[in-house]
């Protein structure tokens, strides 16, 4: 289930979206885990002249979506340090914590682990959806990608961002059993 966590309901209930969490109900839901998927979206390629409009959090079972354009990410910066992300290319999603100072030491990146996995070599295609696919046999389908760089703009946008984080906890275990 992905829940959107917001200082802007009505705008988005307006938009048709209704699965809502607040800062303090989407921490709770990460106590006594250890690990945590995260993805963010970004106006563009680099940090010294884009921006986060949201990022992602969550496993299996619930993610939340939250918008930077109303909740501060330092709320956040306690759980971002101090348990292990997974994420699909967290190097491009790492620097633009880190312009946040926020800076965690504990990661998988399924991204690289598939690097490892084809010796570096371009024998099959990485990205996740590719990686989903191969493993896991799961479409993702990345079109919403286009309209998540304008922001959080449409329920699209929103579902998109959520299941960039839902099934990295499978996508990982798979490449361990490898």
């Amino acid at each position: 289930m992905i829940s959107l966590v917001t200082g802007r309901e009505d705008y988005f209930k307006n938009l048709g979206w209704e699965d809502y969490a607040t800062v303090e109900e989407s921490l709770q839901y990460f106590v006594g885990k250890n690990e945590i998927a995260y993805d963010s979206e970004t106006s563009g390629l680099g940090f010294m002249f884009s921006k986060m409009h949201c990022f992602q959090i969550g496993d299996d079972e619930c993610q939340f979506v939250i918008d930077l354009e109303t909740i501060d990410i330092n709320d956040y910066k306690k759980l971002l340090t101090t348990k292990t992300l997974i994420g699909h290319n967290l190097l491009f999603d790492l620097v633009f914590l880190y312009n946040q100072d926020i800076y965690p030491y504990k990661i998988y990146d399924t991204f690289l682990a598939e690097t490892c996995l084809s010796l570096g070599i371009k024998v099959w295609d990485r990205g996740l959806d590719d990686c989903l696919k191969r493993y896991l046999n799961i479409e993702l389908d990345k079109s919403g990608q286009k309209t998540a760089v304008l922001g959080l703009v449409n329920i699209g946008a929103i579902q998109y961002a959520g299941l960039d984080v839902a099934f990295i906890h499978r996508l990982m275990n798979a490449q361990k059993i490898l």
